[in-house]
């Protein structure tokens, strides 16, 4: 799993996957997502699933784990270009309703 940390204005940050979101993978995205989400100022991160070639539920874990730091830093949350197969793990969570639907946007893969 690669990740890359983008500031697109102050607070505003956007972290993309690329590789396999799995068990092993999962402990450094959790890391990237708490050093985006303990910046200050932070309003706002942009999570681009794109580059995600497989996940398993470790993929739902990261996706609420990020809902709850961003809310808790008083910021907000997008997930963008998710892939098919997530997009099929998501909806059979039900993540839809738990991270609102504007939350999550479906996407292409890149």
């Amino acid at each position: 799993m690669q990740t890359d940390i983008r500031e697109r204005a102050a607070g505003s940050f956007v972290l993309s996957l690329r590789g396999e979101l799995d068990h092993h993978a999962s402990g450094e995205v959790i890391a990237r997502l708490r050093e985006c989400t303990g910046r200050i100022p932070f309003r706002e991160l942009e999570l681009d699933l794109g580059g995600v070639t497989f996940s398993d539920s470790s993929g739902i874990a990261v996706a609420v784990l990020a809902r709850r730091l961003t809310a808790g830093a008083g910021g907000s949350l997008s997930i963008k270009n998710t892939p098919p197969q997530m997009q099929r793990l998501f909806r059979t969570a039900g993540l839809g309703r738990m991270l609102g639907e504007t939350t999550m946007q479906e996407g292409r893969r890149k």
